[in-house]
């Protein structure tokens, strides 16, 4: 399996189809002004391919609060619904955890979906805890 940084416009725009698993109502003009968005906030991504097919896809930023310190914030891990299963989500964490350590990070954090059980267990099974809950409130400013 070859993981890597993705750089390039055309390659973070490569990852749509696997966001689209996630985010299955997102449009292509979004997606398109997210990622721009997201880049200006210091948002880095990986890919990992398998035979150069895209199998998972995770972005990240790195961050500092109190509770934590330095900290590398995970956000849209998707592994490919088709390579589930296989080690890939395992293969992808340790690249991150490898990273977050060089990158000097205290910890590794993320969100998961309340209803996405099977992300549950796997964080789980990699010694992640329930630290925080996290609260959110739309905004209606129209």
């Amino acid at each position: 399996m070859n993981i890597r940084y993705l750089t390039t416009n055309d390659e973070l725009l490569s990852i749509y189809p696997l966001i689209r698993q996630h985010h299955n109502s997102m449009k292509d003009t979004d997606f398109q002004a997210f990622v721009e968005e997201m880049q200006g906030t210091g948002y880095q991504c990986i890919a990992a391919y398998e035979d150069n097919k895209l199998v998972a896809t995770v972005g990240f930023w790195i961050g500092v609060r109190f509770y934590c310190g330095k900290y590398m914030y995970v956000n849209n891990f998707v592994v490919d619904a088709c390579q589930r299963a296989k080690g890939v989500g395992s293969e992808v964490m340790r690249w991150l955890e490898s990273e977050a350590k060089l990158l000097k990070c205290n910890a590794v954090v993320l969100d998961s979906y309340v209803t996405n059980n099977a992300a549950h267990k796997f964080y789980f099974s990699k010694g992640y805890v329930i630290s925080n809950f996290h609260f959110k409130k739309d905004i209606d400013w129209e």
